[in-house]
C-alpha cells in the first residue's frame, strides 16, 4: 500500500489531479496528542498500491494537526488526520486528488524572511527572534511603518495608529493649585493649609460665594446658597412658649405643678373635652366632656358592699386573718376540691376532695398487676397496696418504687430472701402511693405473686 506524504499545516506537494473528492467534514472535537480520526470516501479509479493520494483541508485543521491520504481498498481513499500535540481539531473537510503525473512529493521548501527553511522534503522551518522571553507574540489587523505599538482586549499586538513618541519627558506643568517642579521625574504638588489627615473630595458645579455642604456620599458640593453671615440676632416664639430674644435666647414654658416630666400630646383637641392616656402614655382627646359635680351614691355587687355616699367605704365579707386575697381562674365543678396552679392561683383540681375515715374501697387486683411493670394512681386518693410474692428455692429480691415520675425511681421497700430449704417461700409488701402517683415492684427471676390487694 502506497501512502501520500504527511502534510503539516499547510505545507504540502501541490500536484495536479486527475479528480478532487471531498470528505465529509473530519474533527470537530479535541484529541490527545497521538490520536488520530479516519475517514473513508469513494474514489473511482483507486487501487491498492496505485499512484501517491494527496489531501489537504479546505479550512485550518488546528495547531500541530498533520494528514494523510492512502488506497485502503478498491474505489476507497482513507483520510488519517491526526493531533501532534494535545489540542481542538477544527472541523474541516479535506480535498483528495491522485496525481496525473506532477510531482509525488515535497522536493523542496522555501519561506520569506523573517522564516527561514532548510529545503528538502523535510525542511526545518525557523525564524530569527530576540530576546528570551517563553512566549511567540500573535499580531492582527493592518500596519503602518513607524507607528507603535500597543495591545488589544484580546492580548493581541496591534497598530496603536500613530508613531511612538521619540526622547524622554524633560518637563511636566501643572494648573493650579497643583505645582510642578518639572524634569523628567518631576513631584507633584498642592498647596493647601491645615493639618488633617484628609484631602476633602469634591463633586458637582460651584457659584461663587454658595457655602459648602457635604452630599450623602461625603464630597463637598455647592449649598446652593450664600453661608449665613453674623449670628442669630433675635429669636420669637408662640405662646405658650416665651424667648429672651438675642443671640443666645432662653425658650421657656409658663406651666404650673411640680412634677418631674413634661407631658406630651398627641391627636386633634375639642375645646373641654377630658384628657386621657393613650396606649404609648401620651395624652389625647377623650372624646367627650368630664364628668361634672360629685359622686353622690356607689353600690356594690356582693360579695362586695359599699357604704354609698361622694366618698364610699367599698368591703367584702371575708373569713380567716390572712392578709391576701386568693385570685382564681378557670372554670368550676360543685364540690370539686380546690387545688393551686403553676401561678400561685386557685383552680379546680378536677376531683371531689377525698372524705375522712380512711379508705373505703378494697380491690383484688392479682390477675391485672406483674412485677417490672409502672402502674399509675388516678382515684385521686391515696392507694394502699399490700402484695404477697412467693419463690421456689430460689434467692429473689424486689424492691418497691413510687413517686410522681414515670417511672418512678424512689425505693420505698425492699425485699430479699434465701430460702434454707427447697418450696415456696412467701413475703409480703406493703406501701402507700399518693394522689397521681406512678409505682411499680421491680423483681428478680424466680419470683411469683401470690397475692395483690389495694384500697382506696
Amino acid at each position: 500500500m502506497r501512502k501520500a506524504p504527511a502534510c503539516l499545516l499547510f505545507l504540502c506537494a501541490l500536484p495536479a489531479f486527475a479528480q478532487i473528492v471531498t470528505t465529509p467534514a473530519i474533527g470537530g472535537f479535541p484529541l490527545s496528542a497521538g490520536g488520530c480520526f479516519t475517514q473513508p470516501v469513494t474514489y473511482t479509479g483507486a487501487a491498492v498500491g496505485s499512484t501517491v493520494f494527496t489531501v489537504n483541508p479546505e479550512t485550518f485543521a488546528g495547531p500541530g494537526i498533520w494528514w494523510q491520504a492512502y488506497v485502503s481498498a478498491p474505489n476507497q481513499v482513507t483520510v488519517k488526520v491526526c493531533a501532534g500535540i494535545s489540542g481542538y481539531v477544527n472541523a474541516a473537510v479535506y480535498d483528495v486528488g491522485q496525481s496525473s503525473g506532477g510531482a509525488t512529493g515535497v522536493t523542496a521548501v522555501t519561506a520569506t524572511a523573517p522564516i527561514t527553511s532548510s529545503g528538502g522534503t523535510t525542511p526545518n522551518i525557523s525564524a530569527t527572534y530576540q530576546g528570551n522571553g517563553a512566549k511567540i507574540q500573535s499580531s492582527t489587523g493592518t500596519t503602518t511603518t513607524n507607528d507603535c505599538v500597543k495591545f488589544d482586549a484580546a492580548g493581541n499586538t496591534v497598530d496603536s495608529g500613530g508613531a511612538c513618541a521619540a526622547g524622554t519627558v524633560t518637563a511636566v506643568s501643572a494648573t493650579a493649585p497643583l505645582t510642578s517642579s518639572g524634569g523628567a521625574t518631576p513631584n507633584i504638588s498642592a498647596t493647601y493649609q491645615g493639618n488633617g489627615a484628609k484631602v476633602q473630595a469634591s463633586t458637582g458645579s460651584t457659584t461663587g460665594n454658595d457655602c459648602v455642604k457635604f452630599d450623602a456620599s461625603g464630597n463637598t458640593v455647592d449649598a446652593g446658597a450664600p453661608c449665613a453671615s453674623g449670628g442669630v440676632s433675635t429669636v420669637s416664639a408662640t405662646a405658650p412658649l416665651t424667648s429672651s430674644g438675642g443671640t443666645t435666647p432662653n425658650i421657656s414654658a409658663t406651666y404650673q405643678g411640680n412634677g418631674a416630666m413634661v407631658q406630651a400630646s398627641t391627636g386633634t383637641t375639642t375645646t373641654n373635652d377630658c384628657v386621657k392616656f393613650d396606649a404609648a402614655g401620651n395624652t389625647v382627646d377623650s372624646g367627650g366632656p368630664c364628668a361634672t359635680g360629685t359622686v353622690t351614691a356607689v353600690t356594690a355587687t356582693g360579695p362586695l358592699t359599699s357604704s354609698g355616699g361622694a366618698t364610699p367605704n367599698i368591703s367584702a365579707t371575708y373569713q380567716g386573718n390572712g392578709a391576701k386575697i386568693q385570685a382564681s381562674t378557670g372554670t368550676t365543678t360543685t364540690n370539686d376540691c380546690v387545688k393551686f396552679d403553676a401561678n400561685g392561683n386557685t383552680v379546680d383540681s378536677g376531683a371531689a376532695c377525698a372524705s375522712g375515715g380512711g379508705p373505703t374501697t378494697q380491690n383484688v387486683v392479682t390477675g391485672s398487676r406483674s412485677f417490672n411493670t409502672v402502674f399509675h394512681n388516678t382515684t385521686g386518693k391515696a392507694l394502699w397496696v399490700s402484695v404477697g410474692t412467693s419463690s421456689t428455692g430460689t434467692t429473689v429480691s424486689n424492691n418497691v418504687l413510687t413517686d410522681s415520675s414515670n417511672p418512678p425511681t424512689t425505693s420505698v421497700g425492699f425485699n430479699f430472701n434465701t430460702p434454707t430449704t427447697s418450696g415456696n417461700f412467701v413475703a409480703t409488701m406493703t406501701f402507700i402511693v399518693l394522689p397521681g402517683n406512678f409505682y411499680e415492684i421491680t423483681a428478680s427471676a424466680g419470683n411469683q405473686i401470690a397475692y395483690w390487694v389495694e384500697w382506696s
